[in-house]
C-alpha cells in the first residue's frame, strides 16, 4: 500500500504559524503620555509666586505662565500655600478667585452713596 505523505516541515511549520497566530494569551503594553499643559495665573507681580504640580516645583514667569504635566497645582507666596486648582479652564487662565479654598461671602444688600 502507497501512503499518502504530507510534506512533514511545511506541515509543522503551518500548524505553528496558525498555533502562533490564535495566541489569545498575547501581551498588550499600554503606554501613558503625560501632555504638558500650559496656564496663566493672572495675578500681579506673578513672578514672585510658586507652583508645585506632583514631583515638579518652580516660579511663575513675568506672564504668569506655569507649565504642569499633573494636577492639582498648588501656588505659594513665600513658601505659604495660597490654594490649588485640580483643572483648567477651556482658556488656560486661573484667576485668584479660581484657587480660594473657601467660598466668598453672598452680597446681603446694596449700599449706594448718595451726595
Amino acid at each position: 500500500m502507497k501512503r499518502n505523505m504530507i510534506n512533514t516541515p511545511a506541515f509543522l511549520l503551518f500548524l505553528s504559524l496558525l498555533f502562533v497566530g490564535c495566541n489569545d494569551t498575547q501581551e498588550v503594553t499600554h503606554h501613558h503620555v503625560s501632555v504638558s499643559q500650559k496656564g496663566y495665573f493672572v495675578v500681579p507681580m506673578a513672578d514672585k509666586i510658586q507652583y508645585q504640580c506632583g514631583k515638579k516645583s518652580s516660579y511663575l514667569d513675568s506672564d504668569g505662565m506655569f507649565v504642569c504635566q499633573s494636577f492639582p497645582v498648588t501656588f505659594y507666596v513665600d513658601s505659604q500655600p495660597i490654594g490649588s486648582i485640580d483643572s483648567l479652564h477651556d482658556d488656560g487662565y486661573v484667576f485668584p478667585q479660581d484657587i480660594i479654598n473657601q467660598p466668598l461671602p453672598k452680597a446681603t444688600g446694596l449700599h449706594v452713596a448718595s451726595w
